[in-house]
């Protein structure tokens, strides 16, 4: 077993990361930081609380041999222009990280036709957020359908959760499909659907990092043109309903953050 580079060494007391995004307030504080060709000690950024994913193997090294590893550490006020590597001390962050369930937002009244739509509903303190992909067509919205959550990993820093369902282009009834016999049926193998996928990091200090994809892919073939569809993702917070009022319509990039019921949102790398 090979011993682990100490972190005082000239391999990390140089290491000195410079931000590169613009200058201005941050709760978490990001850096993938390639790893020598040795097992690597806990990091931390700064000293902050940092949590750590390993990416990638060094070939014929031992499994705890990452070529590199995704720091996120938190942060309370601006970016520090500077930070350095250095041992994490192992302190427990102070908070939990939030929870994540799949919460019935709406259900098939028809028995014998059934299908389900869920919002991911994320629990900080005393604060709810429900997410919900979906897609607009012709003016309706069209929400996911049999979706499936999924824990990725968790830690007393962060909890890291995906979320997945299949969005219909063209919603039929029971009614419309007893109307279909044998090949007759349009939608006999073809593309109606998005895929809508959620992947989340929760951390400790209430900050959620979420990306939300589209995937036009593979249902029944390899994806086809959906006519009118625009991708959408809704967002409902607990008691915010006057404020997201105002946000209906369009919007043309330049808004790039929304405040409802005490939640920030940081919309700066979708605008």
């Amino acid at each position: 077993m090979k011993t682990a580079p100490a972190l005082t060494g000239p391999l990390f007391s140089k290491a000195i990361l410079t931000r590169v995004s613009p200058p201005g307030e941050a709760g978490l504080l990001l850096c993938s930081l390639p790893l020598p060709r040795a097992p690597i000690a806990a990091l931390s950024l700064d000293g902050h609380t940092t949590w750590r994913r390993d990416l990638g193997q060094w070939p014929g090294e031992p499994e705890e041999t990452p070529r590199r590893a995704l720091l996120v550490a938190e942060n309370t006020g601006q970016a520090p222009d500077r930070l350095r590597v250095c041992a994490d001390p192992g302190a427990d962050p102070e908070g939990t990280p939030p929870t994540a369930e799949l919460v019935l937002v709406e259900q098939s009244p028809d028995e014998e036709f059934f299908w389900e739509r869920h919002a991911v509903r994320i629990h900080w303190k005393s604060q709810t957020v429900d997410l919900a992909m979906g897609m607009k067509v012709d003016g309706e919205i069209h929400w996911w359908e049999a979706c499936n959550l999924v824990t990725r990993d968790e830690s007393p820093r962060c909890r890291v959760v995906e979320a997945g369902g299949a969005i219909p282009h063209v919603q039929t009834s029971h009614a419309d499909l007893k109307t279909f016999t044998t090949y007759a049926n349009p939608f006999l193998h073809r593309h109606n659907w998005l895929n809508g996928h959620l992947s989340l990091r929760l951390h400790a200090n209430g900050v959620c990092e979420v990306a939300a994809h589209h995937i036009n892919s593979k249902f029944f073939d390899d994806g086809l043109p959906l006519a009118n569809a625009v991708p959408v993702l809704g967002i409902r917070v607990s008691g915010a309903e006057p404020e997201a009022a105002g946000l209906a319509g369009p919007w043309n990039g330049t808004q790039t953050g929304l405040v409802l019921g005490g939640v920030r949102f940081d919309l700066a790398e979708a605008a």
